[in-house]
């Protein structure tokens, strides 16, 4: 979804920059497809879309028909926005909706660099407390002697590693959420 939501954007660019050239409407959608074409190749999600749409537009259909038939079979929200705006100043509202495309996927891109960052950190702070353990058993072993030597240390050693455990779990959980 988020790859037809850029391509779209790009699609409707191309409109926008054809009805500014003077196309009407329905040659706009031809010229994108080219471009789009160009971009992307025949094999890309929104130049099969633009060819279908492009083939019914030639039958006489109504263009807010067709951008609401593809609305309702891609599921993108802002396909589906874009789709229930008619009339006025077209090349302006292609030119607003790519904008609001624009600054989602940046967004996303934000946010999906902020998670990875945070999940790498998850991945060093669950192996340190091993590298810790093992450096100070090389170092001092006679430091972390009484923390296995006997009941009381194992039990607290025991109890830290479910802690450990606990939190490795929740971090997971996290780091695993979806925008």
């Amino acid at each position: 979804a988020k790859k037809l939501m850029i391509e779209f954007r790009d699609a409707i660019q191309a409109v926008a920059a054809a009805l500014l050239a003077g196309y009407s409407i329905e040659h706009a959608w031809k010229e994108a497809e080219r471009e789009i074409m160009d971009l992307y190749g025949k094999e890309a999600m929104i130049t099969k879309e633009l060819i279908q749409m492009n083939a019914k537009i030639k039958l006489n259909r109504n263009v807010e028909e067709i951008l609401h038939d593809l609305a309702v079979r891609s599921g993108v929200e802002e396909i589906q926005s874009f789709a229930e705006i008619s009339g006025g100043d077209f090349p302006q509202i292609i030119r607003t909706t790519a904008a609001r495309i624009s600054a989602k996927i940046e967004v996303e891109r934000e946010v999906d660099t902020v998670i990875a960052g945070k999940k790498l950190e998850g991945k060093i702070m669950s192996v340190m407390p091993f590298f810790i353990l093992a450096y100070l058993n090389l170092a001092s072993g006679e430091f972390i002697d009484p923390l296995y030597g006997n009941l009381a240390g194992v039990l607290v050693m025991s109890a830290a590693l479910l802690v450990f455990v606990g939190a490795m779990a929740i971090n997971r959980r996290i780091s695993d959420i979806r925008v």
